[in-house]
């Protein structure tokens, strides 16, 4: 004779049997105790990590600007590099035979500013408004002056001491060109590791 057990599953009841219940009962407490057990072990490896990242030696970056020089058919000829990213463009009126100096940076985005034009004789060909300011400086006229520019396209003059200054050093035109040639003044902005390379 057979008997048959029927059982009827009331809401929220497992339907599975038994033997399935303790097996997870046990996989799940089998799995809390090795997060409870190595809680402390991951605490301590992540902490290490944290250590050895923050005690890495950290490269050391510099922007290093240059002002370069190409031919009217864009050959790059020359660059100058800018340790402070100022230059000045050096010329001799060629009315009054003196000097005239227009002062510029390169900008972090490789524009040229112009902030200062330096002269000796006011007359022809020389600025007479006043622009951000003007004053007289051991016999120079000092005009303050704020513009900006993608490139600046210069002919070489044929009197002698035209050039680019960087300091106390002239960078005469005639090292690369020939006189009445077309010399194209562009900033560059470059990336470079530091000497020593890295921050310790």
């Amino acid at each position: 004779m057979r008997f048959l057990l029927k059982t009827k599953a009331g809401v929220g009841d497992d339907p599975a049997p038994a033997f399935q219940k303790k097996r997870r009962r046990r996989s799940i407490d089998d799995f809390t105790g090795f997060i409870k057990a190595g809680a402390p072990r991951l605490g301590i490896a992540f902490a290490a990590i944290g250590i050895f990242v923050s005690s890495c030696p950290v490269p050391r970056f510099a922007l290093v600007r240059d002002l370069t020089l190409h031919s009217s058919d864009g050959r790059l000829l020359a660059s100058i590099d800018l340790p402070d990213a100022a230059f000045g463009h050096h010329y001799v009126h060629s009315f009054h035979l003196t000097p005239v100096d227009e002062l510029f940076r390169v900008e972090e985005n490789g524009s040229l500013r112009l902030h200062e034009l330096r002269y000796e004789s006011l007359g022809v060909g020389m600025p007479t408004e006043v622009e951000e300011g003007f004053r007289l400086d051991n016999g120079r006229f000092i005009l303050s002056i704020d513009r900006t520019f993608k490139k600046i396209p210069i002919m070489v003059s044929i009197v002698p001491g035209h050039g680019i200054t960087v300091g106390e050093r002239l960078y005469p035109f005639t090292d690369w060109f020939r006189p009445e040639d077309l010399v194209v003044l562009s900033g560059r902005v470059r990336t470079l590791l530091l000497p020593g390379g890295v921050l310790k």
